[in-house]
């Protein structure tokens, strides 16, 4: 809800006034279907922040319908997952989709932030959204909580970086060496996602359908389009673990790991990420773990030097008492 002073708004005299859209004097919001691809990707491209989720094609690939606040010509975007329920349109966060926020190549300080929040407020009766590490802003004029990623800067020489791990991971890098464990990176994508669901129905939560599709879509295309890299980690013949990374830009994504009882008896998630840290090392990339809040998880990813970089989780709720949630 709004904290602080409301941005005052304005209609703009376009289709989007004729379809009954509030728009700021310089961001609007603009459907799916009018969004011109060209400049949008062109503003990803350029943007300070860009990330391979907010490429129209990615979006395509983890959400059914998305809309955007685009200010001026293209000039900065905030790309919109949308969703509907209960005849109520709302925003939502995708699955394999860790950051979305506002793009832009110009400088992002809170003003400019909360002036798209605004719009995004004045449009939707819901909204759960995670902003991206470089949005972030202490003083946000909507309900936040603050979530972390851990990122390695990958610019060093491998020794360098390989001297930051902690013992406790260097003992299992070691440990993974000795077992005869091998790493490949010639998977296709049903090998990979085969694997990956045979890890995911071992366990007790339940991976909803879509999920699965989600991820078979991005590595199929991935593969095809070079922005995914596949790693498995095989023990006689066998594959015990596997990871996929996204590529673009300066930045590096962990997008799905997976492993099995036997991976954890060798630490074959360690050689793994090593691998992937060695193969890329003084490069002028970033490896951004995505995530986690998970204690566990999280102690893994500083075990390789990793720092915490901090985004934030907006909800907007506006919905009648009874819809709630």
């Amino acid at each position: 809800m709004l904290k602080n002073k409301v941005v005052s708004t304005a209609m703009f005299k376009d289709k989007s006034q004729r379809d009954g859209l509030v728009a700021n004097d310089r961001i609007r919001l603009v459907k799916g279907r009018d969004i011109n691809r060209k400049r949008w990707d062109a503003c990803i491209s350029s943007s300070f922040n860009s990330i391979v989720y907010t490429y129209s094609w990615y979006l395509d690939l983890v959400c059914e319908r998305w809309d955007a606040l685009v200010e001026g010509d293209y000039v900065s975007v905030m790309p919109l997952p949308r969703n509907k329920k209960h005849f109520i349109n709302y925003v939502y966060q995708p699955i394999f989709c860790q950051q979305l926020g506002v793009f832009s190549s110009m400088k992002l300080d809170s003003e400019r932030i909360n002036r798209f929040l605004t719009v995004l407020s004045s449009n939707f009766l819901f909204a759960d959204l995670n902003l991206n590490t470089f949005n972030y802003q202490p003083k946000l004029a909507f309900e936040s909580t603050d979530r972390v990623t851990y990122q390695l800067e990958l610019s060093n020489d491998y020794h360098s970086l390989y001297s930051s791990y902690q013992l406790n991971t260097r003992r299992n890098i070691r440990k993974s060496q000795r077992s005869g464990l091998i790493v490949e990176t010639r998977q296709t994508a049903d090998q990979f996602c085969s694997f990956i669901f045979s890890c995911w129905d071992a366990k007790p939560a339940y991976i909803p359908v879509k999920s699965r599709a989600n991820l078979e879509r991005i590595v199929r295309v991935g593969l095809d389009y070079g922005f995914v890299d596949l790693l498995v980690a095989t023990m006689d013949g066998q594959v015990c673990a596997g990871l996929a990374v996204l590529k673009s830009g300066y930045k590096m994504i962990l997008l799905v790991a997976a492993s099995n009882e036997r991976a954890r008896e060798c630490s074959a998630m360690f050689a793994l990420v090593d691998h992937v840290v060695r193969m890329n090392s003084e490069n002028p990339l970033v490896f951004d773990f995505e995530g986690s809040m998970v204690p566990d998880i999280a102690f893994f990813f500083k075990g390789f030097g990793a720092s915490p970089a901090y985004y934030q989780r907006v909800v907007i709720n506006k919905l009648p008492f009874g819809l709630k949630r």
